[in-house]
């Protein structure tokens, strides 16, 4: 996939400046054509200091390094254990632009980037949209890479504004918003369908803290080329939205995105194989992470004239397993 690259740079641009200035520039571009990457650098006197993360994992790395004329060197390295180099950015910098090579720490992998300068307020992609129905308290304001007819896709920017203050609340990141425009050119928010039409963002409680959260769709990964979706808490501390990896996961590997139920404090996934084979499973959540405590698989995959259902219950943390026969034309007479 496509990586889009945004860093902030400390100088405008970046080969002239005072021993005592300390000062900033975005940049954006790609490292080998398919991880998207986030950066803050800070530049004073010829000291370069700063983190990045990709995209699809949202954890900082922290970096230091320095500017040599227009030769730029960065090493990247564990927070707890700042002397231990885990991969370097050795690239040439122009006033418009950083081009150079990443290299992992023993040279095994090596590959271009290539950064683009913008302007702090500059619209990454070409087609911009408001959302102010999905949540009482955020709007969202998000630019996408493509649209064609009602389906858009690709690379996107999204920006969280707190409906209140109207202050700026988080920029957060898809490769690939895939969606489609109802009929006044809108993106939908909070449709969940089974087989059917899933948002490109959905509001909700995922975990039941009381906080508003929110999952981005990011392409078509799912079961059979389904929606899939980045799954975002919010931190009440820090007062951010961090990516969960256990709840992309859920909203990765199954069909789609999983769905939530308030009143039993669950969530739901659906899963199949072929057309026969069907898994609904139900997750608490317990320890700050969802358990899977319930599930229902329907076998139907003999194709004769009957079928088990299979029912699991976890109880004091060992599955209870039951296996019930029914005739298949009655399981499934409408």
């Amino acid at each position: 996939m496509r990586i889009l690259f945004t860093i902030l740079l400390l100088t405008k641009t970046f080969t002239c400046f005072s021993q005592e200035t300390t000062v900033s520039q975005s940049y954006k571009g790609t490292i080998n054509n398919k991880y998207a990457v986030i950066m803050d650098l800070t530049t004073k006197k010829d000291r370069v200091t700063g983190s990045y993360y990709y995209v699809s994992k949202q954890q900082p790395i922290p970096l230091n390094g320095y500017l040599s004329g227009n030769k730029l060197i960065l090493r990247e390295f564990n927070s707890n254990d700042s002397q231990k180099t885990l991969a370097t950015f050795e690239g040439t910098v122009t006033s418009t632009s950083i081009q150079g090579t990443w290299k992992n720490a023993d040279g095994t992998k090596s590959f271009p980037f290539l950064l683009n300068i913008t302007k702090g307020d500059e619209k990454v992609f070409a087609y911009n949209f408001v959302v102010n129905d999905g949540s009482p308290k955020y709007t969202i304001k998000f630019s996408v890479e493509t649209c064609e007819g009602d389906e858009c896709r690709g690379n996107a920017s999204i920006k969280l504004i707190d409906k209140t203050t109207h202050k700026l609340i988080q920029v957060l990141y898809s490769e690939d918003l895939f969606f489609y425009m109802d009929k006044n050119k809108k993106p939908t928010t909070n449709i969940i369908e089974l087989y059917g039409e899933q948002s490109p963002f959905i509001f909700d409680d995922f975990n039941f803290d009381g906080n508003t959260e929110l999952a981005v769709r990011n392409g078509n990964n799912s079961g059979y080329g389904g929606p899939s979706y980045d799954v975002y808490l919010f931190a009440p501390a820090s007062k951010e939205f961090v990516l969960n990896d256990q709840l992309t996961t859920m909203a990765t590997e199954n069909l789609g995105m999983f769905s939530t139920d308030h009143k039993n404090k669950r969530l739901t996934t659906f899963t199949k194989s072929g057309c026969c084979w069907h898994q609904t499973s139900s997750y608490v959540w317990r320890n700050n992470k969802p358990i899977e405590v319930y599930k229902v698989t329907e076998d139907a995959t003999g194709a004769g004239e009957y079928m088990s259902v299979i029912t699991e219950t976890l109880v004091n943390g060992k599955w209870n397993k039951k296996v019930k026969t029914y005739k298949t034309s009655d399981y499934y007479k409408e």
